[in-house]
């Protein structure tokens, strides 16, 4: 397959397990890419053969097969040199080893962290000749985003965060406009539930409030919503103007 920038990167997701479809559809979207989801291996062959596929999500146990045995047919067609990510719940080292040796370009056990999982496709699709698509220089003026070096800059000041302010704040930009719990923060950028106190949500958001002046004078803020967690959003001023 020719090497190319593709305006919207196109993942294939072959997983049988919905929530983990909805799950990985939903972060890869909200990042830039075009993802298509199927539920078993024939869906994907039929899928595969008359379309763009740029990269490869490949679950190792399917209702209809092994995804080995897909990745081996992937290897074996026209379509060699696809990206393929194995993401299964199997983590012993000879499993790796033995999806790495099948022609897998990664591989990362379930459940993915949402940043290393947009991090590793970005390497990949790097490593494989594509220009990744996703938001490694995301700009939300005058706030700009580096997700390469994992950096936020405020009118092109750099402003020192830690690894998970960074992940935090991430995932708010993706979802401005929108209501985030507590609870869904937890999962997705602690990556746990019930073992961390929302309280601990509660303590970053207040110094990432102060710390990248998220109060309206630039344009954003983000707000407490009583009884249901954070939004960050736009002020409609800004959008007018944008």
């Amino acid at each position: 397959m020719e090497n190319k920038l593709s305006p919207r990167p196109q993942v294939a997701h072959v997983e049988d397990d919905p929530s983990h479809r909805l799950l990985v559809a939903t972060l890869l979207e909200s990042a830039g890419f075009e993802v298509h989801s199927f539920a078993d291996t024939d869906s994907f062959r039929r899928h595969v053969r008359g379309s763009s596929v740029d990269l490869v999500l490949l679950d190792w146990m399917l209702p209809d097969g092994c995804g080995l045995e897909l990745l081996e047919w992937i290897r074996a067609s026209n379509q060699s040199k696809l990206p393929v990510i194995l993401i299964t719940g199997r983590e012993t080292d000879e499993d790796v080893v033995t999806g790495l040796t099948a022609g897998a370009d990664d591989y990362i056990v379930k459940p993915p962290h949402p940043a290393q999982l947009l991090a590793r496709i970005n390497a990949v699709m790097r490593r494989s000749g594509f220009a990744a698509q996703t938001s490694s220089n995301n700009e939300f003026a005058p706030y700009f985003l580096r997700e390469d070096l994992r950096e936020i800059h405020l009118n092109n000041e750099r402003i020192p965060t830690t690894d998970r302010e960074f992940d935090l704040m991430q995932y708010l930009f993706r979802r401005r406009g929108n209501i985030v719990s507590r609870e869904t923060l937890l999962k997705q950028v602690w990556n746990m539930q019930g073992l961390v106190s929302s309280r601990t949500v509660d303590t970053h958001i207040s110094r990432l409030r102060k710390k990248l002046e998220l109060e309206g004078q630039h344009g954003w803020t983000l707000s407490g919503v009583f009884q249901h967690g954070y939004r960050l959003e736009q002020n409609a001023e800004a959008i007018k103007s944008a």
